[in-house]
């Protein structure tokens, strides 16, 4: 099977996971900054572990209180719009409420916290998937 690309996209940092093949495990990758640079990581990144799906953190908001901007939700949504040309891969939005605080207790010493949360929230959507 093609490994899943896990993103926590923000306006000044990326979270980049990856599954193993048999999509069991999520591992932080990286933390890149937005921009061109960016797309350019990814491309090389689809071929050296043959990315086939890609999974974004979609900032849907808690409630009244500390809800996120429509602005941002488009954002999000553009992004995920210019991924799926970009790489030619199904890209799925998934609810990422929770996963900075779940990522903030995660057993990854030498990773940052985008690359934490886009583990947290490639984990989620690899156990979802497979049930």
């Amino acid at each position: 099977m093609k490994k899943v690309l896990g993103i926590d996209w923000g306006r000044a940092h990326i979270g980049i996971a990856i599954s193993d093949a048999d999509h069991r495990w999520a591992f932080p990758r990286s933390e890149v900054a937005p921009g061109k640079p960016f797309f350019d990581t990814l491309a090389v990144l689809q071929k050296e572990e043959d990315i086939g799906a890609v999974v974004v953190g979609y900032p849907l908001p808690l409630g009244k209180a500390g809800s996120v901007g429509e602005q941002q939700l488009k954002d999000v949504e553009i992004f995920a719009a210019d991924l799926r040309i970009r790489l030619g891969v199904p890209v799925a939005l998934m609810d990422e409420r929770m996963s900075n605080m779940k990522a903030a207790i995660q057993q990854y010493p030498d990773a940052g916290d985008h690359e934490r949360a886009a583990a947290m929230l490639l984990s989620e959507y690899l156990a979802r998937a497979a049930l």
